[in-house]
């Protein structure tokens, strides 16, 4: 009576096998990448330890007649041995929930493992992407490794074929290394005239080889102007000539032996080439034995001719002096040993504007 139970359950599983239709398709992965929180593009063998780093892949079923039938197959993420995911699989942030469920595992070498089981048809011609978000987790190398595999496991109804089983599969190799110490303590634009003088502090140079000055007319679409070299001081002087454009945002990326860089924080710079030059004098007042004034431009530059005065608290001329400067924010002027009294500065530039400067003398 056992034997007779066994055959009988045999015939009955080989007839609900016969049963399963059989369905042919082509599932693909392709184009594993990594970007930042923004989205921007990272190198595969330059990402950092602790930085929070998206992995995107393109999941598809190029068939375009065939859907691919549910409980047919898994998606199988393999993260190595040097990161662990961040992405809540179960949250708002795991992508393609509507048609995978996500878990996640670890195998023997102690590597993530994020499982997508199909819980529903995937529609012929379906293309979409899948993003994940991973912490480099220890300095080193490792690989992803992703599979679309067909399992047949919880569907009676149909048995799933790939056609094409050599695009189900994606493999990046990656390498950590640990984040930079460099951070921009102070960064500082400031328009004179046509021209842009820049400041920076940098809190640690080792490693650094340079800096680029990118500049964007919106703040968002920013392209590298000028590159620098590092030159071992932490304090950083440049002045870029010629700028026009009236508005600009402008940030600096500091870059080092690795590969790796650092952005300072962008500044907004407006009144480029406006045209207004507004000067101040030092010392005011005069005292003891000085004997020249520095001229400062508080706003705009020094570049030009000009036709300086000094005259009495009458109005009456103690000397003249035409100079020409080449985009200077300061310069001097001597007034020679002066009584105590009252007197001005008469500065002319090229285009006849008058600036009159009072200063006293003790």
């Amino acid at each position: 009576m056992k034997k007779i139970m066994t055959i009988l359950l045999a015939v009955l599983a080989v007839s609900a096998h016969a049963q399963r239709k059989g369905v042919y398709t082509d599932l693909m992965l392709d184009k594993l990448q990594f970007t930042d929180l923004y989205n921007a593009p990272l190198r595969a063998d330059k990402l950092e330890v602790g930085m929070i780093t998206k992995i995107h892949f393109k999941v598809a079923n190029v068939n375009m007649d065939n859907d691919v039938p549910m409980g047919t197959c898994r998606l199988k993420l393999t993260l190595g041995t040097s990161a662990f995911l961040t992405t809540d699989l179960q949250g708002n942030d795991a992508p393609l929930t509507n048609y995978f469920r996500w878990t996640q595992s670890t195998d023997p070498f102690n590597q993530v493992i994020i499982t997508g089981e199909l819980i529903r048809n995937l529609p012929a011609g379906f293309t979409s992407d899948a993003v994940f978000s991973i912490m480099p987790s220890k300095e080193g190398q490792s690989t992803i490794t992703g599979h679309f595999l067909v399992t047949n496991h919880k569907n009676p109804l149909f048995i799933l074929s790939d056609l094409n089983t050599s695009n189900n599969i994606i493999v990046s190799d990656y390498s950590n290394l640990q984040p930079l110490s460099t951070k921009f303590n102070d960064f500082k634009a400031i328009a004179r005239s046509c021209n842009l003088d820049l400041n920076w502090q940098v809190s640690d140079e080792n490693k650094l080889t340079g800096f680029v000055i990118e500049t964007a007319p919106d703040g968002i679409n920013f392209t590298p102007l000028r590159t620098i070299p590092a030159n071992g001081n932490r304090n950083y002087f440049l002045r870029l000539e010629n700028i026009t454009g009236g508005h600009l945002d402008i940030r600096i990326k500091a870059e080092t032996q690795t590969g790796q860089f650092v952005y300072s924080a962008p500044v907004a710079v407006t009144n480029i080439c406006n045209g207004r030059f507004e000067i101040a004098l030092y010392p005011n007042p005069v005292t003891g034995d000085v004997a020249e004034l520095k001229l400062v431009a508080k706003e705009g530059i020094f570049n030009g001719k000009y036709n300086i005065r000094l005259l009495d608290s009458d109005g009456k001329e103690i000397s003249r002096k035409d100079m020409q400067f080449v985009n200077q924010d300061q310069v001097k002027y001597p007034i020679g040993f002066l009584t105590g009294g009252s007197y001005q500065l008469s500065v002319t530039g090229e285009d006849g504007a008058v600036r009159n400067l009072r200063f006293v003398k003790q």
